[in-house]
């Protein structure tokens, strides 16, 4: 009786060892958000910024990322013909919930279309867009 537990304890440690690096890294969800979340906390997504807003922030979560899979997020404004912001590539390793933050240096954002573009490794086309407006 003994036994049969022990193989059998082995046998869903196994799959669950099994299951937790298995499968290429992906994105799971991103949105736009106001303010990070706690543990267990849903993130309350937004679509739109007001202009006076200090930070524009993105938060994710990421699926099978290994020590040397990372994420590039390209921050995009898409008004007269496009204009890349900045690009964030901190998010290396073993990725789970992951954020990035763009700073208004304490100037309003101008109005209009923006886009984030995260990248999982040396990807050539976006693994996820995440579109928002400043208004």
């Amino acid at each position: 009786m003994r036994r049969s537990i022990g193989v059998f304890l082995l046998f869903i440690a196994m799959a669950v060892f099994a299951g937790c690096g298995s499968g290429s890294p992906k994105i799971r969800s991103a949105v736009m958000v106001t303010d990070e979340v706690g543990e267990d906390e849903k993130p309350q997504s937004v679509e739109s910024y007001p202009v006076d807003q200090e930070e524009l922030l993105l938060y994710g979560k990421a699926l099978h990322f290994g020590a040397e899979d990372y994420l590039t997020v390209r921050w995009i404004y898409e008004e007269d013909g496009e204009y890349l912001i900045r690009e964030d590539t901190d998010n290396e390793g073993y990725v789970y919930e992951f954020y990035s933050r763009l700073d208004n240096a304490g100037y309003p954002w101008p109005e209009g279309a923006y886009r984030v573009e995260i990248y999982i490794n040396d990807a050539d086309t976006p693994d996820e867009i995440v579109r928002f407006r400043v208004e």
